[in-house]
């Protein structure tokens, strides 16, 4: 989402946690100038980030840092000033000889529709959009699937969004209740799937973030750990299901 506090970065880290859980390898890239995915993490200070991997100024290898749970490259501040130095194609070259190294590779955007999260969506072939239950979020989604769309048309054709995920999610108040009813409708008539699992609102995963952990590894047991558990099945089933539509496709055409 455009905004912050969206949970885009708690996602990317939580999801691949339980994907490294679940044994698969796993790469994440802060492309967000704030670095708040690369603080969770613990990265260490490093002069090679994911600004100087775009730059050319660093190997791919050098700037991956070695996490409990995952791979990460981390952010810089440099970052900043990416709409001036790079253009959307950028990082789908970098990764492009890359991806087999890994099962996943997670790119954690930033809050802005800039060349970076453009550039994510030009690089990804699935796209999850996690959403908060919020009247703000309605000029929000229709900017992103703007975004979405655009890319698809001029630089990404395989692009897909897998899904809409529930961040925050809470039953407390009838508005919350109604905000979710309401988001739904509007993901139906955009043609967005809604993951059943949602994520609930957890004091675990503030926790695990001030500590430098993953929420596995903070507290497995908590509603937060359940949840991103829960919902990564459901992602993996949703994957498998149209990474096989898409290659009886293929067959089809011959």
């Amino acid at each position: 989402m455009q905004k912050g506090g969206c949970g885009k970065s708690t996602t990317v880290q939580a999801l691949a946690g339980c994907l490294t859980d679940s044994g698969y390898k796993c790469l994440v890239i802060d492309l967000d100038p704030q670095g708040n995915l690369s603080f969770s993490s613990e990265v260490k200070k490093s002069n090679w980030t994911i600004y100087e991997l775009l730059k050319d100024e660093c190997k791919f290898e050098d700037a991956v840092q070695l996490n409990k749970y995952y791979d990460i490259i981390p952010s810089s501040f440099k970052l900043s000033s990416a709409d001036q130095e790079f253009n959307e194609n950028r990082l789908r070259e970098v990764l492009r000889k890359k991806k087999r190294m890994y099962d996943f590779i997670l790119l954690d955007t930033p809050p802005s529709l800039g060349v970076l999260s453009r550039s994510s969506l030009v690089a990804a072939d699935y796209t999850i959009i996690p959403v908060i239950q919020s009247f703000y979020i309605y000029q929000d989604l229709n900017q992103l699937i703007e975004t979405i769309h655009s890319v698809q048309v001029n630089y990404n054709r395989n692009l897909k969004i897998l899904g809409m995920l529930f961040i925050k999610y809470t039953e407390k108040a009838a508005i919350y209740r109604l905000l979710s009813v309401l988001l739904r409708k509007t993901a139906q008539q955009m043609d967005i799937p809604v993951f059943d699992q949602y994520i609930r609102e957890c004091a675990a995963i503030s926790m695990a973030q001030g500590m430098q952990k993953n929420i596995l590894e903070c507290d497995y047991n908590s509603k937060a750990s359940y949840d991103y558990l829960a919902f990564t099945t459901d992602m993996l089933d949703w994957l498998e299901s149209d990474i096989y539509q898409r290659l009886e496709v293929k067959k089809a055409i011959g």
